[in-house]
C-alpha cells in the first residue's frame, strides 16, 4: 500500500502475486485534511495505522472502508508503533516509542480503547544495560509488547503493569552491534505462537533468521519458511502461509524491479531461502517512499 504524502485522496495496492496495481483512491476521498502529509508506519488484521502532519493519528481500512480517530499524540520522533488489536475494538491497546540509539531513556505513549488521550511514560536504562533499536515496528505477542535489538536481544512493554525493560535472556546473537545497523535492517514477526527475529541486509548478502525458542529462551537459526512466505518493509513485517508451494520460502521486499524476459513487466523484488538468491536482482530496484505491506482483511473491528 502505497499513499501520496501530501494527498489523502490517492492511495494505490500492488499485489506481488499477480503483479498487479489497484486505485482504491475514493474509498478514503474527505477523510484527511487537504496539504497535510501522511506517513504511513503500521499494519494489522487489514487496518493501517497513518499519521497526519505533526499529531494526528487515524487507523484506517481501506478494505472494510472504515476509519477511527485516535487523541492527538505529543510525541515529534518515533520509531515504533504497534497495536494489540484494531483501535476500534474495546480491547484495543496502541504503542508508540522513541528510543536513541546511543541514549538511555526510552518515551513511551499508550493509547487505551475508552481513553481520550494518550498516557505518557519514561523510561531509564540501568547501568550497563546495552539496547540499541533496529528502529522498527514492536511486536504484540502473548499479551506484551516485544522490541528488536540490533544485536538481537529483547526489550518488552508490559501494558498490565506498564512497565519497559531489557530482558536478560535470548543472548545477543550478533557481537557488533554498529555493524549490524548500518549493513542490515532487523525485523519481528509472530507466526503460528513463535517469535522470528529476521535481518535484512542493505547489499546483496543472506537474509537470516532466527526463531525464538521459549523453552530455553535462546535463538535457533532458521533457514527456510518452508510453506510460508515473509512480507517486508522498512517498520514492519509479516509471515503469512502459502498454498502455493512455488510462492514459498519467499521473503519479499519494498521494492520493485522488472521481470528477467525483457518484458517490461513490473515485479515485486524478493529473496529466495532455497536458492539463496535475489529475483529479479538486488541492485537497480524501484523503492517506492512511504509505503507498508498490507493483508487485506475487511473487519471493521
Amino acid at each position: 500500500m502505497t499513499i501520496c504524502s501530501n494527498s489523502g485522496d490517492r492511495y494505490s495496492l500492488f499485489d506481488p502475486m499477480t503483479a498487479k496495481d489497484y486505485d482504491l483512491n475514493y474509498q478514503v476521498k474527505g477523510l484527511f485534511h487537504g496539504d497535510t502529509k501522511l506517513v504511513v508506519l503500521f499494519s494489522k488484521c487489514g487496518w493501517v495505522l497513518i499519521t497526519e502532519g505533526a499529531d494526528s493519528v487515524i487507523a484506517l481500512n481501506p478494505f472494510a472502508k472504515s476509519a477511527f480517530d485516535l487523541p492527538p499524540m505529543e510525541l515529534p520522533m518515533f520509531h515504533g508503533v504497534s497495536f494489540s488489536s484494531p483501535p476500534p475494538s474495546p480491547d484495543s491497546t496502541v504503542l508508540m516509542f522513541c528510543k536513541h540509539r546511543h541514549g538511555s531513556e526510552v518515551k513511551v505513549l499508550v493509547w487505551r480503547a475508552g481513553d481520550d488521550d494518550w498516557t505518557h511514560l519514561d523510561f531509564e536504562l540501568g547501568p550497563g544495560t546495552e539496547f540499541k533499536l533496529t528502529y522498527s515496528n514492536p511486536v504484540f505477542f502473548d499479551g506484551r509488547f516485544y522490541c528488536l535489538g540490533s544485536r538481537g536481544n529483547l526489550a518488552v512493554f508490559d501494558p498490565s503493569d506498564s512497565e519497559w525493560r531489557v530482558l536478560d535472556k535470548p543472548e545477543c546473537v550478533y557481537d557488533d552491534d554498529d555493524l549490524r545497523t548500518m549493513d542490515s535492517r532487523g525485523h519481528l514477526a509472530e507466526f503460528r505462537g513463535e517469535l522470528v527475529a529476521f535481518f535484512v541486509p542493505q547489499h546483496e548478502a543472506p537474509v537470516e533468521m532466527f526463531r525464538l525458542d521459549r523453552s530455553e529462551m535462546a535463538w535457533a537459526k532458521m533457514e527456510r519458511l518452508e510453506d510460508a512466505t515473509m512480507f517486508v518493509d522498512n517498520w514492519s513485517a509479516v509471515i503469512v502461509p502459502q498454498p502455493e508451494g512455488s510462492l514459498c520460502n519467499r521473503v519479499y521486499l519494498p521494492k520493485f524491479g522488472w521481470s528477467e524476459d525483457g518484458d517490461g513487466d513490473k515485479v515485486s523484488a524478493y529473496y529466495d531461502l532455497v536458492n539463496r538468491q535475489y529475483y529479479p536482482k538486488f541492485y537497480g530496484l524501484m523503492e517506492p517512499m512511504n509505503s507498508i505491506w498490507v493483508e487485506p482483511k475487511a473487519s471493521r473491528a
